[in-house]
This record gives structure tokens, sequence and C-alpha cells, in this order.
């Protein structure tokens, strides 16, 4: 699944909180549910931390592929961004949709 920023994440059970954590340092609205009044209480303090992650930039490209396409055009190689350094990782996810025009670029860097 994907979200744009400013978009509602709805995690119905929180656990440690990583995803309303990656939501929120990725500028998405997050709603969160949990009944383990001990885990409401982890994820709560997790969210407040600061990410943490790799010094490289983590960098996902996304890519329209057509659901009607010949099969061997529907198979994607992984690719390093050209936005990006040569020590950065790559990884790609294909955003399937039916005659979409979406290509979206999402990176996260370590302040």
């Amino acid at each position: 699944m994907y979200s744009y920023p400013g978009e509602l994440v709805l995690d119905p059970f929180v656990g440690s909180g990583q995803t309303p954590k990656i939501a929120r340092n990725l500028k998405r609205n997050f709603v969160g549910y949990e009944t383990i009044q001990k885990y409401a209480d982890l994820a709560n303090k997790r969210i407040k931390e600061p990410l943490s992650i790799r010094p490289q930039q983590l960098i996902a490209v996304f890519d329209k592929v057509d659901l009607d396409a010949p099969a061997g055009q529907k198979q994607l190689k992984p690719k390093i961004s050209k936005n990006a350094d040569l020590i950065d990782k790559s990884l790609q996810t294909a955003l399937f949709e039916k005659k979409g025009k979406y290509k979206t670029k999402v990176k996260v860097k370590k302040d």
C-alpha cells in the first residue's frame, strides 16, 4: 500500500508504533488503535522519538506499469535513481494502476 503526504494512514493494531512513527516522519496523518495499555504506552513513547535511519539516503522509485502490457514488459529491474549518489541504496516498487499517469519518487533524508 502507498500513501501521499497529508493522507491518512490507519493502523488498527499499533503494537510498538512503527507504522505511526514512519507515517509521522513522512508527513502523513495517522490513526492508531491498540487494546493493550503497555503497547499503547510504548507506541506513544516511540512515536515521539526522532527517526533514526542509516546514513545513506533511502530512495523509493515508483513506476507505473500498465496491467494490459505483455507479461515480459511488466517486470521491472532494480535501478539507482539518477538523483541518488552512487553510495545510496535504491528500492524500487511497481505501482500497478490501469491507465494511470503517476510517477512518484519518495526520498527520506536523515537530518
